[in-house]
């Protein structure tokens, strides 16, 4: 099954803008609509990058590792009302946010 994306404009918290590519969950809206219904706000995907990094980290202070590396990654995805998620995608697969955390035991 072939996936479709499609680029959008998302907000960010200090107002600027930047285009990313989102996996659609369903047949997206022309741009007018996108305009009309107003940017999505990145923060729903920087809150879910956080709330998943911070249990990691958690984790990585309990097993206490002299040093630990994770790397992790993430596809945006939009639905037909232009809600945008980070959907955590297989090590195998390709991520359009690609995130690597290091922790070195001091």
């Amino acid at each position: 099954m072939e996936e479709k994306t499609k680029i959008i404009t998302v907000l960010l918290e200090d107002g600027k803008e930047i285009k990313i590519e989102a996996t659609a969950f369903e047949e997206l809206g022309s741009e007018e609509r996108v305009a009309a219904i107003g940017l999505p706000n990145f923060s729903k995907i920087s809150e879910t990058i956080e709330i998943f990094a911070n249990t990691i980290s958690k984790t990585i202070e309990k097993v206490e590792p002299t040093k630990a590396t994770i790397e992790f990654g993430f596809n945006i995805g939009a639905d037909n009302s232009n809600n945008i998620s980070a959907i955590l995608v297989k090590g195998n697969a390709s991520a359009n946010l690609k995130i690597s955390l290091e922790w070195q035991k001091k």
